[in-house]
């Protein structure tokens, strides 16, 4: 079992490190393009559409252009609701007004000022979207490693949503039995419901 758990941990962190690499090849005018097609679908998805509260990550680096997202629920009467790590896999969800309410968290990561903010206590009518290098048609997500999405999704039953450019999207990537599957991927030609 051992063996088992410690092959699937290397090809995980195997196939991180390439994908990382692949996602920093993409063209800035590529990944604005590709970024703006799963900002629209996202948008025009029922549930998103019918969801009183977002939950979301502030991207960085290479990963999906989170920022406009946040900006359109802000604008649009949405709650928004960004993670801060609180202790190890612990993450506290934080409703947010403004970019304003936001300061540098753990991992250099922009996370809402626990001082101005306030948690989020209801998660009814809520979706989460949730961060991910990349994923399987089965809703598998190969994450950073830190284990804190999956802790959260595991307490807290919601309908989940990962990000992802279709180069990413695999019919099945290494998971564990702690990894927690997504509900939906969406990409820029697709949406996958699981």
């Amino acid at each position: 079992m051992c063996n088992l758990i410690m092959s699937i941990y290397e090809k995980k962190k195997k196939l991180r490190s390439e994908i990382l690499t692949k996602r920093k090849s993409i063209s800035s005018t590529l990944k604005k393009q590709l970024d703006n097609r799963i900002f629209d679908r996202l948008i025009a998805y029922p549930p998103f559409i019918s969801s009183n509260t977002v939950l979301v990550y502030y991207s960085v680096n290479d990963e999906i252009n989170t920022e406009k997202i946040i900006d359109y629920c802000l604008r649009n009467g949405k709650k928004v609701a960004l993670p801060v790590c609180v202790r190890n896999r612990v993450m506290v969800f934080y409703n947010i007004q403004s970019f304003s309410d936001l300061k540098e968290g753990k991992y250099n990561i922009p996370a809402p000022d626990t001082n101005i903010c306030s948690p989020v206590e209801d998660f009814s009518d809520s979706i989460c979207i949730v961060p991910g290098l990349c994923f399987g048609k089965k809703g598998e997500r190969l994450g950073y490693g830190g284990g804190y999405y999956d802790s959260f999704l595991n307490e807290n039953k919601l309908l989940s949503i990962g990000l992802c450019y279709d180069r990413f999207v695999f019919d099945s990537i290494p998971c564990e039995k702690h990894d927690i599957r997504l509900n939906t991927i969406i990409t820029e030609t697709s949406t996958i419901e699981i």
